[in-house]
């Protein structure tokens, strides 16, 4: 009968390998976020978002309203309805899409 050795791991290196992987992930993610907002406020609103903008504008009751006659689901605009008073700026609308 034999024995397997088996090939323990220090605890100290496992708590480094996570570590290490956490800030790789997380420097992935900061350059990817960078490059996809760089130049986001740059280019005009569309006329589809000029529409959007409109619409979350309304009161409450006329947007649900205005949303369902037109077959649109009314809680994207709902959502959008908070941003608006906060301004119309061009990066405020493609922001919230994120």
């Amino acid at each position: 009968m034999t024995v397997t050795q088996f090939h323990v791991i220090p605890m100290r290196s496992l708590i480094f390998e996570r570590q290490k992987f956490g800030l790789v992930t997380l420097a992935i993610f900061s350059m990817a976020l960078v490059i996809r907002l760089k130049g986001l406020g740059s280019t005009p609103y569309w006329m589809d978002e000029i529409t959007t903008i409109q619409r979350a504008s309304l009161p409450l009751a006329t947007l649900i309203s205005d949303s369902l006659t037109f077959h649109h689901v009314p809680s994207y605009f709902v959502l959008l309805s908070w941003i608006v008073p906060f301004g119309t700026d061009e990066i405020l609308l493609p922001l919230s899409c994120y």
